[in-house]
């Protein structure tokens, strides 16, 4: 395997464990349950295994270098990816954690994904949350952002409310989750 290794892109192979498949089928399973990218070499006379969620991928023993590059950077780019909260159909998404959110709340929702670790003023969340059909009074924005709340905190996520400023959408410490 020591040789597979000093194939990759530096960070690349460090970053992305290559694993002998089915040999190392364990840890495969393990790294899975962790949610950690990893790349399966497979031998010419065995096939493949289904992928087991987007955090895999697999190659040809012995591997060619351009396509071990290749391969080990789209694994980083999707568990980067993987990392990042997302609102998909009206669900919510971070790690492998999800929550429903209602129709007229999913603009908001978005709005502050795409903006997480950034204050979002309180003018354009109301902005959004009435073009998505909600009232823009204060109270109304408030109550929203207060049932929305508990759905973030239910995959990780946290709001924070600062006083006449807006608000800011930020990840959990792993042990408040």
């Amino acid at each position: 395997m020591s040789e597979l290794r000093s194939i990759g892109a530096g960070t690349a192979s460090r970053s992305v464990p290559m694993l002998r498949w089915p040999e190392e089928e364990p840890r495969r399973r393990l790294l899975a349950a962790k949610r950690c990218p990893r790349l399966l070499v497979v031998p010419a006379h065995i096939d493949p295994p289904v992928a087991s969620d987007e955090l895999e991928d697999w190659l040809r023993d012995p591997p060619d270098g351009p396509e071990l590059v290749a391969r080990l950077d789209a694994l980083r780019l999707r568990a980067a990816r993987a990392e990042q909260p997302r609102v998909d159909d009206g669900v919510l998404r971070f790690r492998d954690r999800w929550s429903v959110v209602p129709q007229q709340q999913e603009a908001v929702a978005r709005l502050l994904v795409e903006e997480v670790g950034n204050l979002v003023r309180t003018e354009a969340v109301t902005e959004v949350y009435v073009r998505s059909g909600g009232g823009g009074h204060g109270a109304s924005v408030r109550t929203m952002l207060n049932r929305l709340a508990p759905r973030f905190r239910a995959i990780g996520l946290q709001l924070h409310f600062i006083r006449g400023r807006g608000v800011l959408l930020d990840v959990r410490a792993p042990d408040d989750a």
